[in-house]
């Protein structure tokens, strides 16, 4: 139920995610761990962890970002990666670096010498009376965040994970729903998480590129 939507920062295109791998656009299929490294935002979570696990089985280096790398949860997802098959202990093929969905310049670390970024993080969130500022605000400006480090570091393609949400809020019979198609039933008041997913997508369409950035 994932659409899975991918995009050259600085022209979007909507395809599947096996292409960005195979653009050729990234170093020679011989040492691909020479290559740079791909970053995963949201690497700990289900689909991060095997996004993660693909990657690393392909040869890939990644970097993933966490919150806060001695956390309970993000070592117990260093665990989950051996059960995975791809232990990352003694191995210099992912490493782990934080960064904050909620602070601006936060992803710079990230992304500063990335080809790639599979961006599948958002921010958790709980029911509230308010999900004007306490649930689209916060994700449209988190996912602001992490375009426009990538913006600014000249990153070629991201991987923008949405969810069926931003395509459609109700069934249509006899119609087909595809990735040409937006969720225009959804509103903030009666389905607040499906109609931020279609905002934040719409908003990393639109995310303009500094005047330093070389992909201005």
């Amino acid at each position: 139920c994932k659409v899975c939507r991918i995009s050259r920062v600085c022209g979007f295109f909507r395809c599947t995610f096996v292409v960005v791998l195979g653009t050729g656009e990234m170093s020679g299929s011989e040492g691909k761990a020479k290559s740079s490294p791909i970053c995963v935002t949201g690497c700990t979570g289900f689909v991060g962890s095997h996004v993660v696990a693909s990657l690393l089985r392909e040869g890939y280096r990644v970097r993933g970002t966490v919150r806060e790398k001695g956390s309970p949860h993000v070592l117990n997802y260093i665990s989950w990666l051996g059960e995975l098959g791809v232990g990352i202990d003694g191995t210099d093929m992912m490493e782990l670096v934080e960064a904050d969905l909620e602070y601006s310049r936060s992803f710079d670390a990230a992304v500063c010498d990335c080809e790639v970024v599979v961006h599948l993080a958002c921010l958790a969130v709980e029911e509230t009376v308010d999900a004007e500022n306490g649930i689209l605000a916060p994700n449209v400006a988190a996912t602001k965040n992490v375009l426009t480090s990538c913006l600014n570091y000249g990153v070629k393609h991201v991987v923008f994970l949405s969810t069926i949400s931003a395509v459609y809020g109700l069934p249509v019979s006899g119609y087909t729903f595809s990735e040409m198609d937006w969720n225009i039933v959804s509103d903030i008041e009666t389905d607040p998480i499906g109609y931020t997913k279609r905002v934040v997508e719409e908003t990393a369409w639109y995310v303009p590129a500094p005047p330093s950035s070389p992909n201005r």
